[in-house]
């Protein structure tokens, strides 16, 4: 009997051995999966407005304001209780960013998902499940005064962006409040001037001082364009204050101008001759003035610069008040050609742009045959019949 005692108990304890070998072969796996299954990244979608904060772990992600809802921007702020982060950061709407390295490494991936409207931000937080459960949090008191923030949305635009030089520009500088707060003190910040314009009229442009939510004021401003070429026109920047005096700014988006060479008249002087004509004929001569510049020529005047002797021609000398671009006018003059011979003849277009006397010198051939005299022709043949009548004689005198 104590044998048989002795061997159950000694069987009992190598079973508990045995139970805990198993157990510490286990452990290892278990532990493993318990800490696979804990870290494990998952995320949570918040919607947040300016003052509103979600803590998670040790984290806080606060959100400061939509940046720009056309854009897709809303700007965030994420710390770390007891230090080591303190991040703000404009997220771009659908494109993640890591902070400490991202979910995957412990940290925490935000992403603006949504903007339903300029106050508004949708945000997924992706974190590892060991961090615990996010918790959203309300503005506070102190987050509330972001929720009054005055935020101004400036805009600067011409009234063309193709000009010539010497052309006039209209400029509209416009402000609107899109924040809730009020903005006060607003001013255009005066700029260095651009050397491609002269500031004719009303620069620097005024704004109302004070803008309320929703409200907006513009003003106007007149430039000149001085010099050919393409103009990179910088952001208009205006400043401004909350109720705090707490100092703001933003700036409209810049822009390309493209100045052209300044418009001008070119005028063409066409000249059609009479055809070869005659000594002591007569004959026309068409004379057209074409304008193929782009701007008007004024005062034209047409003239004949010399006459030929051989040759007799009246009506040259015109005047037109106005050749519009594009535009042409025709005449015709009589020619007499007095004694034959090639003559060139020779006329002269003077005429006026906005800021200068412009010349246009051309000329052209005229020919003139001499007389033909047809009784000339009886000399020849006169001889020729005298001749037949003396050979015809002679014919009769042999002939008898």
């Amino acid at each position: 009997m104590r044998m048989m005692g002795a061997s159950t108990e000694e069987t009992g304890m190598r079973l508990v051995y045995l139970g805990i070998l198993i157990a510490l072969i286990l452990a290892p796996s278990a532990l493993a999966a318990s800490s696979k299954d804990d870290d494990s990244v998952t995320y949570k979608d918040f919607t947040l407005t300016p003052g509103d904060r979600v803590d998670i772990g040790d984290y806080r992600l606060e959100m400061i304001e939509v940046q720009s809802l056309s854009d897709g921007i809303v700007v965030v702020k994420v710390s770390k209780i007891g230090g080591g982060l303190e991040e703000q950061r404009a997220l771009l709407q659908n494109s993640p960013n890591n902070f400490d390295d991202g979910a995957d490494e412990g940290g925490l991936t935000l992403t603006a998902v949504d903007l339903p409207d300029d106050r508004t931000a949708e945000l997924r937080v992706e974190y590892l499940d060991r961090l615990g459960t996010p918790r959203k949090r309300a503005a506070d008191a102190t987050s509330v005064a972001l929720r009054d923030m005055p935020k101004l949305e400036v805009k600067q635009t011409f009234d063309k962006t193709q000009v010539r030089v010497g052309d006039s520009i209209k400029v509209t500088v416009e402000a609107r409040n899109i924040g809730l707060g009020l903005a006060q003190d607003v001013t255009v910040v005066n700029q260095p001037p651009m050397p491609e314009f002269t500031y004719l009229a009303g620069y620097p442009p005024k704004l109302k001082s004070e803008l309320k939510h929703g409200d907006s004021d513009s003003a106007v401003f007149v430039l000149r364009a001085a010099q050919e070429g393409t103009v990179q026109v910088p952001g208009l920047e205006v400043s401004y204050a909350d109720s705090r005096k707490k100092d703001y700014s933003n700036f409209s988006k810049p822009f390309q101008v493209t100045i052209l060479p300044k418009s001008k008249p070119n005028l063409e002087v066409v000249v059609v001759p009479p055809v070869p004509m005659d000594s002591g004929g007569r004959g026309s001569m068409n004379i057209t003035v074409i304008n193929r510049g782009d701007a008007p020529a004024m005062m034209v005047d047409v003239r004949l610069v010399a006459l030929p002797d051989g040759l007799e021609v009246s009506g040259v000398d015109r005047r037109f008040v106005k050749i519009a671009p594009g535009g042409e006018e025709s005449y015709t003059v009589p020619v007499v050609g007095k004694s034959s011979g090639n003559y060139t003849i020779n006329l002269k277009a003077s005429y006026q742009s906005e800021d200068d006397i412009l010349n246009k010198d051309t000329s052209a051939e005229i020919v003139v045959k001499g007389r033909e005299y047809k009784y000339i022709y009886f000399l020849f043949v006169i001889p020729t019949v005298l001749l037949g009548a003396w050979i015809y004689k002679r014919y009769k005198e042999y002939k008898y």
